[in-house]
Protein backbone atom coordinates (compact mmCIF):
# COMPACT_ATOMS: atom_id res chain seq x y z
CA UNK A 1 0.00 0.00 0.00
CA UNK A 2 1.21 3.56 -0.99
CA UNK A 3 0.70 6.95 0.61
CA UNK A 4 -1.13 8.71 -2.52
CA UNK A 5 -0.60 12.12 -0.40
CA UNK A 6 2.86 11.57 0.04
CA UNK A 7 3.71 10.79 -3.59
CA UNK A 8 1.69 13.38 -5.36
CA UNK A 9 3.93 16.21 -2.99
CA UNK A 10 7.02 15.33 -3.87
CA UNK A 11 5.51 15.03 -7.55
CA UNK A 12 4.39 18.11 -7.13
CA UNK A 13 7.70 19.71 -5.88
CA UNK A 14 9.52 18.08 -8.47
CA UNK A 15 7.57 19.67 -10.96
CA UNK A 16 8.20 22.41 -9.43
CA UNK A 17 11.55 21.98 -9.30
CA UNK A 18 11.95 21.93 -12.90
CA UNK A 19 10.12 24.85 -13.26
CA UNK A 20 12.71 26.70 -10.88
CA UNK A 21 15.39 24.77 -12.87
CA UNK A 22 14.23 26.33 -16.27
CA UNK A 23 12.86 30.02 -15.11
CA UNK A 24 14.90 31.07 -12.30
CA UNK A 25 17.54 33.89 -12.12
CA UNK A 26 20.98 32.49 -12.63
CA UNK A 27 22.01 33.54 -9.14
CA UNK A 28 19.34 32.41 -6.76
CA UNK A 29 20.70 32.85 -3.27
CA UNK A 30 17.06 33.36 -1.19
CA UNK A 31 14.30 30.53 -1.33
CA UNK A 32 10.96 31.70 0.10
CA UNK A 33 8.36 29.06 1.04
CA UNK A 34 5.01 30.35 2.15
CA UNK A 35 2.66 27.58 4.19
CA UNK A 36 4.11 25.00 6.63
CA UNK A 37 2.13 22.03 5.21
CA UNK A 38 2.78 18.73 3.90
CA UNK A 39 3.38 20.36 0.34
CA UNK A 40 5.95 23.01 2.46
CA UNK A 41 7.84 20.05 3.56
CA UNK A 42 8.08 18.48 -0.03
CA UNK A 43 9.16 21.77 -1.43
CA UNK A 44 11.56 22.25 1.14
CA UNK A 45 13.27 19.01 0.73
CA UNK A 46 13.19 18.58 -2.90
CA UNK A 47 14.59 22.57 -3.66
CA UNK A 48 17.18 22.28 -1.16
CA UNK A 49 18.91 18.97 -2.64
CA UNK A 50 18.83 20.33 -6.11
CA UNK A 51 19.70 24.02 -5.66
CA UNK A 52 22.56 25.49 -3.11
CA UNK A 53 20.28 28.61 -1.68
CA UNK A 54 21.86 31.17 1.26
CA UNK A 55 19.21 31.74 3.12
CA UNK A 56 15.71 29.69 3.19
CA UNK A 57 12.68 31.63 4.37
CA UNK A 58 9.16 30.48 5.40
CA UNK A 59 5.93 32.13 6.37
CA UNK A 60 2.67 30.67 7.60
CA UNK A 61 -0.84 32.33 8.52
CA UNK A 62 -0.66 30.00 12.14
CA UNK A 63 3.11 31.29 13.88
CA UNK A 64 2.64 27.48 15.64
CA UNK A 65 2.70 25.72 13.00
CA UNK A 66 5.82 27.47 10.82
CA UNK A 67 7.75 27.21 13.87
CA UNK A 68 6.76 23.33 14.26
CA UNK A 69 7.71 23.14 10.72
CA UNK A 70 11.35 24.52 10.92
CA UNK A 71 11.60 22.58 13.95
CA UNK A 72 12.30 19.63 11.95
CA UNK A 73 14.72 20.95 9.09
CA UNK A 74 18.33 20.02 9.65
CA UNK A 75 19.21 23.08 7.90
CA UNK A 76 18.62 27.19 9.56
CA UNK A 77 15.40 28.66 8.44
CA UNK A 78 14.26 32.28 8.73
CA UNK A 79 10.49 32.58 10.46
CA UNK A 80 9.14 35.25 8.81
CA UNK A 81 6.35 37.71 10.43
CA UNK A 82 4.68 38.79 7.30
CA UNK A 83 4.45 37.79 3.72
CA UNK A 84 6.57 40.82 2.54
CA UNK A 85 9.22 40.26 4.83
CA UNK A 86 9.32 36.49 3.34
CA UNK A 87 9.62 37.57 -0.03
CA UNK A 88 11.48 40.48 -0.19
CA UNK A 89 14.57 40.28 -2.07
CA UNK A 90 13.98 36.49 -2.43
CA UNK A 91 15.28 34.83 -6.26
CA UNK A 92 12.60 31.90 -5.96
CA UNK A 93 9.32 31.58 -4.01
CA UNK A 94 6.80 29.25 -3.28
CA UNK A 95 3.51 29.68 -2.81
CA UNK A 96 1.71 26.38 -0.62
CA UNK A 97 -1.41 28.18 1.51
CA UNK A 98 -4.46 27.20 1.61
CA UNK A 99 -5.37 31.38 1.07
CA UNK A 100 -8.90 32.33 -0.44
CA UNK A 101 -7.70 35.71 -1.01
CA UNK A 102 -4.60 36.80 -2.49
CA UNK A 103 -1.60 37.24 0.27
CA UNK A 104 1.34 37.73 -2.04
CA UNK A 105 1.48 41.93 -3.65
CA UNK A 106 3.22 42.23 -7.20
CA UNK A 107 4.97 45.60 -5.43
CA UNK A 108 6.61 42.80 -2.92
CA UNK A 109 8.31 40.74 -5.52
CA UNK A 110 12.06 41.36 -6.48
CA UNK A 111 12.19 41.61 -10.30
CA UNK A 112 13.07 38.46 -12.24
CA UNK A 113 11.99 36.44 -9.61
CA UNK A 114 10.23 32.75 -10.11
CA UNK A 115 7.49 32.26 -8.05
CA UNK A 116 6.22 28.74 -7.88
CA UNK A 117 2.41 28.51 -7.57
CA UNK A 118 0.96 25.59 -6.34
CA UNK A 119 -1.66 26.47 -3.39
CA UNK A 120 -4.82 28.09 -5.40
CA UNK A 121 -5.63 25.08 -6.98
CA UNK A 122 -9.34 25.26 -6.57
CA UNK A 123 -11.37 27.86 -8.53
CA UNK A 124 -12.49 29.97 -5.56
CA UNK A 125 -8.76 29.78 -4.15
CA UNK A 126 -5.95 33.18 -4.41
CA UNK A 127 -2.61 33.85 -3.45
CA UNK A 128 -1.12 36.31 -6.21
CA UNK A 129 -3.00 39.34 -6.35
CA UNK A 130 -4.20 40.30 -10.32
CA UNK A 131 -1.55 42.79 -10.34
CA UNK A 132 1.22 40.23 -10.18
CA UNK A 133 -1.22 37.88 -12.25
CA UNK A 134 -1.16 40.20 -15.24
CA UNK A 135 2.52 41.06 -14.77
CA UNK A 136 4.08 37.76 -14.61
CA UNK A 137 4.64 35.60 -17.53
CA UNK A 138 2.90 32.69 -16.53
CA UNK A 139 3.75 29.44 -17.63
CA UNK A 140 1.22 26.18 -16.62
CA UNK A 141 1.62 22.18 -17.24
CA UNK A 142 -1.96 22.33 -18.33
CA UNK A 143 -4.22 24.95 -19.84
CA UNK A 144 -6.98 23.42 -19.36
CA UNK A 145 -6.61 22.15 -16.08
CA UNK A 146 -5.56 26.18 -15.26
CA UNK A 147 -8.57 27.61 -16.88
CA UNK A 148 -10.63 24.81 -15.01
CA UNK A 149 -9.06 24.40 -11.34
CA UNK A 150 -6.45 27.45 -10.83
CA UNK A 151 -8.58 29.92 -8.65
CA UNK A 152 -5.35 32.66 -9.38
CA UNK A 153 -6.14 32.40 -12.90
CA UNK A 154 -9.87 32.32 -12.87
CA UNK A 155 -10.50 34.78 -10.71
CA UNK A 156 -7.67 37.08 -12.47
CA UNK A 157 -9.17 36.98 -16.06
CA UNK A 158 -5.48 35.97 -17.08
Amino acid sequence: MMDGEAITAIRTAAVSAISAKLLRPLVSDVLCILGSGQQARSHYDVFTKIFKFKEVRVWSRRREMCERFVADLEEPVVVCRSVRDAVSGADVIVTVTGATEPILRAEWIKSGAHIAAVGACRPDWRELDDVLMREALVYVDSRDGAHAESGDIILSGV
